[in-house]
């Protein structure tokens, strides 16, 4: 035995520097190949060794509701450029090359990039889906394991390729170089208007470039007669070297003035206490549609001169009912407002008084094609049976939607009201018990209405309705989660009632 272990022993310290040779060549090779392998991802490279340009196509009023973090409908251009540049987000981006018809990108006008790292290449439309704002997926082609050959295939692919036209990369940290314009943008029925496309990339200082069968030229506005003028071709490699830089500060400074103009991410569907806190507003709208019209002529609320919301109001989105005809109605009154409701999403609603009678103003944010705002006027009747419902957007969403409208069947008085709720409540703790029906999102379901009844209660208690106060907490207590209810509400809204959000939660 001791002659086997000098053998070996032998035969390792005359072979060992050949062991660590060979592990050092191997790891040499392997850093090679990564190396090579994230030369060949940099969008600069693909750029310069295919000749094409990478562009991330911006749909004016529409995001894919499962493609996108932000609300389906009427964010506008300008506010998702500047999303783009002050978050630098994982987007989704196609290829132009010579030759190639305007159907080769997604949308006839968005950001050109001359900088970022392909994390994905797919030949067609990939249904790539935002996980966070740094994470776009789709498993199936994550799993594909040579990204060098992908990113050849799906450059190079013919036009006219299976499933769509244009083909789909994933590009992380992304750096832009200008915005453009593809032909026929003007004849694509997007809302993108003119004076918004060139004023944003003045605002921005970004360079502007017009798009014709992947070649492209100059673009600029003629501002004495507010016509488009396109003027000489471009160089592609000239495009992309010039990346418009935005420091830390700048970028900050964007975002926020961004979301000072509105609430552009969809908070209430990917963001679980938002979900809640909007269940909460709800509870607080309920009371209000089934007592508001009591509380008429009692001097509640506070005193203020009625205003708009905004001007920037289509005057034909306005319905003023018992109002007359024109949405100005009530501006320079002086009214009574009892309540003003805040949805994450940045949906308003103010209840006030005027001449003995109870009016909802609602605004919602990016509802109308261009992304200005949505309001309306509507009188709250003592006749009128209104029932709410609390939003859920994932996907199991279909079961807990089924339940409120059991919950949020027609009920004449709060009493009645209060009692559906109760029914309903022990309906899902029964069925949590028994593991059928979704017990997961039926816990999902009890906390929303535990909001939603805390919003009620609330509520009841600041214009002195005692008893349907009293009847709320006791539905609360049966569900026995005062205490995070109480620490979200703390923790997520601020003085004046609006969620608060950061960038980190959006990742």
């Amino acid at each position: 035995m001791e002659t086997i272990k000098n053998i070996f022993k032998s035969f390792y310290d005359s072979h060992i520097d050949d062991f660590k040779q060979h592990q050092e060549k191997e790891k040499i090779a392997e850093l090679e190949r990564i190396k090579k392998e994230e030369m060949a991802r940099q969008v600069e490279t693909i750029s310069r060794d295919y000749e094409v340009v990478f562009v991330h196509g911006i749909s004016v009023g529409y995001s894919p509701e499962s493609n996108s973090l932000l609300q389906t409908q009427g964010v506008g251009f300008e506010t998702k450029v500047k999303l783009a540049i002050s978050l630098e987000p994982t987007i989704s981006a196609s290829t132009l090359r010579r030759g190639i018809s305007r159907d080769a990108t997604w949308s006839s006008s968005g950001l050109v990039i001359g900088k970022g790292r392909v994390e994905t290449a797919n030949i067609n439309d990939a249904n790539t889906k935002a996980v966070g704002i740094y994470r776009r997926k789709n498993p199936e082609i994550e799993s594909r394991n040579n990204i060098i050959d992908n990113i050849k295939y799906s450059v190079m692919a013919p036009e006219g390729r299976m499933g769509s036209s244009y083909n789909e990369f994933v590009v992380s940290n992304p750096r832009f170089v200008g915005m453009y314009l593809e032909d026929g943008w003007d004849e694509s029925g997007l809302p993108l208007r003119t004076e918004d496309f060139f004023k944003t990339a003045e605002e921005l200082n970004l360079p502007t470039y017009f798009s014709r069968d992947g070649e492209f030229f100059e673009l600029s506005l003629n501002e004495e007669t507010g016509e488009v003028e396109i003027g000489g071709k471009i160089d592609r490699a000239a495009i992309v070297e010039k990346v418009c830089e935005f420091n830390q500060e700048e970028k900050e400074q964007i975002f926020k003035e961004t979301l000072e103009k509105g609430m552009p991410f969809d908070l209430e569907r990917i963001l679980p206490e938002a979900q809640l806190v909007s269940a909460r507003a709800t509870g607080i709208r309920q009371y209000m549609e089934l007592r508001g019209a009591a509380l008429a002529g009692k001097n509640n609320g506070i005193e203020m001169t009625f205003e708009n919301f905004d001007a920037y109001i289509y005057p034909e989105s306005i319905r003023a009912d018992e109002c007359g005809n024109s949405r100005e109605c009530f501006v320079g009154d002086t009214v009574r407002l009892l309540k003003e409701v805040i949805f994450p999403n940045g949906k308003i609603i103010r209840y006030f008084e005027n001449d003995g009678k109870i009016y909802k103003q609602e605004r919602e944010d990016y509802k109308k094609k261009h992304a200005i705002y949505n309001e309306s006027f509507m009188l709250v009747s003592a006749d009128e049976k209104y029932t709410d419902s609390i939003r859920f957007s994932d996907w199991e969403g279909y079961n807990l939607k089924y339940k409120l409208g059991i919950i949020l069947s027609n009920s004449p008085t709060p009493d009645e009201y209060m009692g559906v709720i109760s029914i309903v409540i022990e309906k899902i703790e029964k069925e949590i018990k028994e593991n059928i029906n979704f017990p997961k999102n039926n816990q999902k379901l009890l906390e929303a209405i535990n909001f939603y009844l805390y919003g009620i209660a609330e509520t009841a208690g600041q214009f002195g309705d005692t008893e349907t106060q009293k009847k709320s907490l006791e539905l609360t207590k049966k569900l026995k989660n005062e205490e995070k209810y109480r620490e979200i509400v703390n923790r997520r809204l601020d003085d004046k009632g609006r969620f608060k959000f950061t960038k980190k939660d959006l990742e």
